[in-house]
């Protein structure tokens, strides 16, 4: 009775006994596991009809031809073969050949099968744009066996109702004189609130060039494909270069439109008690962001309300929030009896825990300490890490950028005697290549730049380097009355 299992004739050459018997071991496996195979070894002796026409029929009835590819198999399929020798796979290979060419290439019928990944090469031309299968583990004869079972892949899912949504919008234009300026009162696009705070802005790193910072980037962009990580700190301190990540990464994530963030929202705190009529409360940040979410004015003057409010407007789109420069709200160390880096400011407190506990975006800050308030979500949803030194040779690319010039050695060793600070290495690189000519060398030059050795004491040096060198000038006492104010 014949079976409604897959007819599957086995195309091979007689390498040696040890090949023969692997394959013979192949077809017994197949048949095992419910596949019907023919192989010349099934017959015995000479077939009635000869081999010609046994194999010929064999082509002919089979559902899945596999060829088992070897050196030997594809010399004789090509016709590179000793004279009389080699016969039956020179003869199947023509049939193979004429069959897929009458097929126009679109038969999925013959199977390139390999013992060993040596073998690739000998994949005969016409089959080298089919899947091949290397029977070097269980795991890859079970990818074979599925594929002649009609039962590999994914099964798709069900097509779902399309989400559908209006059209963009244009206006049309006019011949009044009047440009359009803003192509966003053109297109009426996708809502993304992005805020801009002309008040308390994100500030501005002293050179847009970032190095070193690979592996920082990339856990910001895991944090943001991660619905699991919903707050990331970054601390160091200062110049070591928080606002320059922050500022590389935010331009990267503009390019490709906030990666479907609903809004974008940054602040800083870092001005706030640098003078004495300033307080170190998050009262106008949360006020800022409620009036940002068009919350009407609260009526209550409480704000552990307002906090727990803005934590609900927060969690209720995919918002990314940039909290920079933190620590004015922190306790300093070795503060009396408090844990250092704690949260002076109790609502923020309460809006940051509400955050970690649970959101669809991700809030990133920036701080000089660590946040000790986070403790308990610490490596689960919350992700603190110091930014540490930029690497040396990081360094010197960051000279390099600023247009500084000399060995790449001597650019390291800069690097080093900065400590791989990057605030400090920008002064240098500033002051080399608007001074000195960019010569890394003349940073000998600058006075008691070596006298002191404290970590970030050379950006201190820089600075007056710069002083020395604008003198009395107009910018001097234009920075000098700024200073009067804050």
């Amino acid at each position: 009775m014949p079976s409604d299992n897959p007819n599957v004739f086995i195309s091979y050459s007689h390498d040696d006994d040890a090949h023969r018997e692997r394959v013979l071991r192949l077809s017994e496996r197949l048949r095992q596991d419910g596949l019907e195979t023919r192989l010349d070894r099934y017959v015995n002796g000479t077939p009635a009809e000869g081999w010609p026409r046994w194999m010929l029929d064999r082509l002919d009835e089979a559902n899945f031809v596999i060829v088992v590819c070897t050196e030997t198999y594809y010399r004789r399929f090509r016709g590179h073969e000793e004279p009389n020798k080699g016969k039956g796979v020179g003869w199947e290979g023509n049939l193979i050949t004429n069959e897929i060419y009458d097929d126009r290439s679109k038969t999925l019928k013959f199977v390139p099968v390999l013992f060993s990944p040596d073998d690739q090469k000998f994949i005969p031309e016409p089959l080298r744009g089919l899947t091949h299968y290397t029977l070097t583990s269980e795991e890859n004869y079970q990818s074979l066996y599925d594929f002649l079972f009609g039962q590999a892949g994914v099964e798709p899912g069900a097509i779902g109702e399309p989400k559908q949504k209006p059209r963009a919008t244009a206006q049309p234009h006019t011949f009044d004189g009047e440009n359009v300026t803003n192509p966003q009162s053109i297109i009426q696009s996708a809502p993304l609130k992005i805020y801009a705070n002309p008040i308390a802005p994100l500030p501005r790193p002293l050179t847009q060039h970032l190095f070193g910072r690979d592996d920082e980037l990339k856990l910001l962009d895991d944090a943001w494909a991660n619905p699991n990580t919903n707050i990331i700190v970054f601390h160091a301190i200062g110049g070591a270069g928080k606002s320059a990540l922050v500022s590389k990464w935010l331009a990267q994530m503009a390019t490709e439109k906030y990666r479907g963030a609903s809004r974008v929202f940054g602040w800083s705190f870092f001005s706030q008690g640098s003078s004495e009529n300033r307080s170190d409360s998050s009262e106008v940040f949360i006020d800022a962001m409620l009036r940002w979410f068009d919350e009407p004015e609260a009526q209550t003057s409480n704000y552990f309300s307002k906090a727990e409010r803005l934590a609900e407007l927060i969690r209720s789109e995919r918002t990314l929030l940039i909290l920079d420069g933190l620590e004015p709200l922190q306790y300093p160390p070795n503060a009396a009896g408090l844990p250092e880096g704690s949260l002076k400011d109790r609502p923020l407190q309460l809006l940051l825990d509400a955050l970690a506990a649970q959101q669809s975006g991700l809030c990133l800050i920036t701080s000089r300490e660590r946040l000790s308030d986070l403790n308990a979500f610490e490596n689960n949803t919350v992700w603190q890490r110091p930014l540490d030194h930029l690497p040396y040779d990081a360094g010197a690319q960051l000279l390099r950028a600023l247009g500084v010039k000399g060995q790449e050695n001597e650019l390291i060793e800069a690097a080093t005697e900065f400590k791989g600070h990057a605030y400090g290495l920008t002064l240098l690189g500033s002051y080399l290549a608007e001074v000195l000519r960019g010569d890394i060398r003349r940073r000998k030059e600058i006075d008691n730049l070596f006298a002191d050795d404290r970590f970030g004491s050379k950006a201190e040096k820089m600075i007056a380097a710069y002083e020395k060198w604008l003198g009395d000038s107009v910018e001097v006492s234009i920075l000098r009355l700024l200073g009067l104010f804050d």
